[in-house]
């Protein structure tokens, strides 16, 4: 007999009875010595035994070793990891986006939200057929599903397809518990695909060139929240694209939405993302820096580009009449982008770049396209950011703010602004607090609006530089920053540590002295 609401095959170990106890392990193997009625384990595996879920969560709740049924999302992840022995972490992460997708589209058409599915489609019935032609039958129902949504196209049946299968009771208990997570705990599919994201990137810990962190997607959607018209031009896994467009705060109608990917995975989840927050987006798998997108004014660019692109085009992009400031060099696709993030933009548009802090300061063709763009105008202001902030680099990064050419007057200045002290560490990346994200944000966009520099923080330092005042086109903040006058109080404080340090070393100078000479007088 199964607990209603739980799948009757799913097996859990020591381990995740300890965590739904909240115990130690060695509690759970003392149950099993003093109580003979405790579950027997259904499976003997290489790594410890295992359990059947439901009479676990009987015998604990008729013991009273918990007060109520254990919730699905905590034995979701246990039985996902099952499907690991066979599938690799990117597989594992898109069969699940892949069924996500496909229960969405069942719900939607059992609330006439979009047409009736034919027979056989739906997961009641194909759940009802013959388990060893459950993966069978769900590949022809997302065939014909796909076809009848061309918005759908590749991902559900992309998401199907497998280099091995799993056993058929692994795929039927994992859609089982995605779909009655739903059902059962009013969890939103939106959420089940953010939770089965981040478990992917946890596994895959330093996998995340597509994926860009929270804090600095939130910062990348605070500075663009009131454009009528966002575009990405890499937008990857769609998180910076997707919080603009949802960010609390912003007014007005939704926003047009205009992604573009090169990297048809990445591209995947960005566009099974939207179409679960159930938001309206242009996603396209295309290679941005090859080939413009076609979309039109823009009033707001947001970019978080891979990094260290090198061999990035061919001669004919290299040389494309598209580069505005010059061609960039093959070497690093940086200066490309910024010229990508800008050439979109409509009058009073802006783009917000993130790219590594050493885009601000190299030499060569480089430097004559960042002084190009100075004298264009384009930068309105950079902004250093904190070294590892991401899991895939420990490089400083930098916020470039950019406006299009002819904006800005001759004699503006650019405010270059060194926040490289904020953020909290953690176990092996620094992230930003939304309230320093937030002080960020406001002061870029106060500038903007009102060329004066306001700064609460005494961690972040800023100052306004104008475009005579650059040297060789270094837009780095550091290079700028005025040193303090020490005060009467430190120059004391200085000249007596100066003096004890002295005073200590010629102390260990003369202790030493004694002692060679010591050893000297020994010798003869």
């Amino acid at each position: 007999m199964s607990v209603p609401g739980t799948s009757e095959t799913a097996r859990v170990g020591i381990p995740e009875i300890a965590d739904f106890a909240g115990v130690k392990r060695t509690a759970v193997s003392n149950w099993r010595k003093r109580y003979s009625d405790f579950p027997d384990p259904a499976i003997d595996t290489p790594s410890g035994v295992l359990f059947d879920f439901a009479e676990v969560e009987r015998w604990l709740i008729e013991k009273e070793k918990i007060a109520e049924r254990v919730p699905i999302s905590k034995i979701l992840w246990q039985t996902l990891d099952a499907l690991r022995g066979d599938l690799d972490v990117w597989e594992f992460g898109s069969l699940v986006n892949a069924a996500l997708v496909y229960l969405e589209i069942c719900d939607r058409a059992e609330r006439r939200q979009v047409p009736r599915l034919a027979p056989g489609l739906s997961w009641t019935e194909i759940r009802g057929g013959d388990p060893s032609e459950v993966l069978a039958q769900l590949r022809s129902a997302a065939e014909h599903i796909e076809a009848g949504s061309p918005e759908l196209e590749g991902l559900i049946v992309g998401g199907l397809r497998l280099r091995r299968e799993p056993p058929p009771n692994v795929i039927i208990e994992t859609i089982d518990l995605l779909d009655r997570m739903t059902r059962a705990e009013d969890t939103a599919r939106f959420e089940m695909f953010e939770g089965a994201r981040d478990h992917v990137h946890e596994v895959a810990r330093f996998s995340g060139e597509h994926s860009t962190p929270t804090s600095l997607e939130y910062l990348l959607a605070r500075l663009a929240a009131n454009a009528s018209s966002i575009f990405d031009p890499a937008c990857g896994e769609g998180g910076a694209l997707l919080l603009a467009a949802l960010i609390d705060g912003r007014e007005g109608p939704a926003p047009l939405l205009y992604g573009s990917e090169r990297v048809l995975d990445a591209c995947r989840i960005s566009r099974t993302r939207f179409f679960l927050y159930d938001v309206v987006a242009d996603i396209r798998c295309q290679d941005t820096l090859r080939a413009p997108m076609s979309i039109g004014d823009i009033q707001a660019v947001v970019l978080d580009p891979p990094y260290g692109q090198r061999d990035w085009g061919d001669a004919d992009a290299y040389v494309s009449s598209r580069w505005r400031f010059g061609p960039p060099p093959p070497s690093s696709a940086d200066t490309a982008w910024l010229q990508v993030a800008v050439e979109p933009l409509t009058k009073g548009g802006r783009a917000f770049v993130l790219l590594p802090s050493a885009s601000l300061a190299r030499a060569g063709r480089e430097q004559q396209i960042r002084s190009r763009m100075i004298d264009a105008g384009v930068v309105e202001s950079v902004v250093l950011l904190p070294a590892r902030l991401r899991r895939d680099t420990s490089i400083p990064l930098a916020l470039w703010c950019l406006r299009p050419q002819g904006t800005l007057e001759p004699d503006t200045a650019i405010m270059l602004v060194d926040a490289s002290r904020l953020g909290s560490p953690g176990r092996s990346t620094i992230s930003l607090e939304e309230h320093e994200v937030d002080a960020l944000a406001t002061i870029v966009q106060e500038w903007s609006e009102t060329q004066t520099i306001g700064v609460a923080d005494e961690r972040i330092r800023a100052v306004a530089v104008s475009r005579g005042e650059i040297i060789e086109a270094n837009l780095d903040p550091r290079k700028y920053q005025k040193s303090e006058e020490p005060g009467q109080d430190d120059l004391q404080a200085s000249r007596l540590a100066a003096l004890e340090r002295f005073s200590a070393a010629r102390s260990s100078a003369s202790e030493s002295l004694d002692r060679l000479l010591a050893e000297l007088e020994v010798g003869r």
